[in-house]
């Protein structure tokens, strides 16, 4: 069984990352926090999204669980080869770690 986040872990993970840790988009803009990444990967072309999801590599996800240290997302986003979906799993995971890091306020 999966162990849970910590609401500290979760904020870490959705906080910005300096900038020699940020990811740089092929021919496009560089991300810095996860928050922003579905809204980058929507606005990408799709030789942009294949250029770093495709069958040989998973760019992003292997940003999020080497810079991020999110493995629960990494391994979800393997998985995806479709920029909808891709989006889709992101926006999930994000407002699941924004709930959770928002328990420590409330705790």
């Amino acid at each position: 069984m999966p162990k849970k986040i910590t609401p500290a872990e979760a904020k870490r993970i959705l906080s910005t990352v300096r900038p020699q840790k940020s990811f740089w988009v092929n021919n496009g803009p560089i991300v810095n926090n996860l928050k922003t990444l579905p809204k980058i990967i929507n606005e990408m072309n799709d030789a942009q999204f294949m250029y770093h999801v495709n069958k040989d590599k998973n760019d992003f996800s292997d940003w999020i669980r080497d810079i991020l240290g999110d493995k629960k997302l990494s391994n979800e986003l393997r998985k995806c080869k479709i920029k909808k979906t891709f989006i889709d799993v992101l926006k999930k995971r994000i407002e699941e770690l924004r709930k959770t890091s928002q328990n420590a306020k409330e705790a």
